[in-house]
Order: C-alpha cells, then sequence, then structure tokens
C-alpha cells in the first residue's frame, strides 16, 4: 500500500506491505522472498519512500499474537532470527504513528 500523510500543508508518502505468518520456523521468521526484498528496497530507494513490512506472527491473519513493523531499508536478507526483529516488535493493537521527522512507522 502507498500512503500519504498530509500535515499542515505537507505530504510524506510511505508504503507499506501486510503479512502474516502462522509460527516462526524454530526462532527464524521469512518476512520476504528474495526476489520480494529486492523489489521492496529498489522501491524504496528510487522513490525515496520509506517502506514497511508489517508482519503478523501467531493468532490469525486479522488477530495476531505478535506484530513487527520491520524497515525495508534494515535487513539484506528476508528470513531473520527473532531476536533480530525484537526492536521492531509492536503492540497488535492494530494503531500506528508515523514520525514523519525520523521517517519511523511505529
Amino acid at each position: 500500500m502507498q500512503l500519504e500523510l498530509k500535515q499542515k500543508g505537507q505530504v510524506y508518502p510511505l508504503a507499506v506491505e501486510c503479512k502474516w505468518r502462522n509460527k516462526p520456523n524454530s526462532d527464524f521468521v521469512r518476512f520476504a522472498n528474495d526476489d520480494q526484498l529486492k523489489r521492496y528496497k529498489a522501491f524504496e530507494e528510487t522513490g525515496k519512500i520509506p517502506t514497511f513490512i508489517v508482519l503478523g506472527v501467531g493468532g490469525t491473519p486479522s488477530a495476531p499474537e505478535v506484530v513487527y513493523v520491520i524497515p525495508v531499508k534494515r535487513f539484506n536478507k528476508p528470513i531473520q532470527h527473532l531476536e533480530n526483529l525484537e526492536p521492531f516488535k509492536r503492540g497488535s493493537d492494530g494503531n500506528f504513528f508515523f514520525d514523519r521527522e525520523k521517517r519511523v512507522l511505529m
């Protein structure tokens, strides 16, 4: 999804891809395949648009147990140990905030 935050006459674009995984494979989770990650990175770089993967894990697609908001630029491999994703863990209440200054989805 391509989104825009409009605030005080300024427009701040961002892109979000939503995914869900039933459960991690051991302590690892795949949030994309190799080609997808390359396309996400190219999209972000070409358009200068901050791009994120919102990954739900466990529970159901509409009510995941855990939610991660992963900045595409952060990882070069589409499979990560859960420990690496811990800084991107968010509440699963469905509320997000885009920090326009830092260009980070929280």
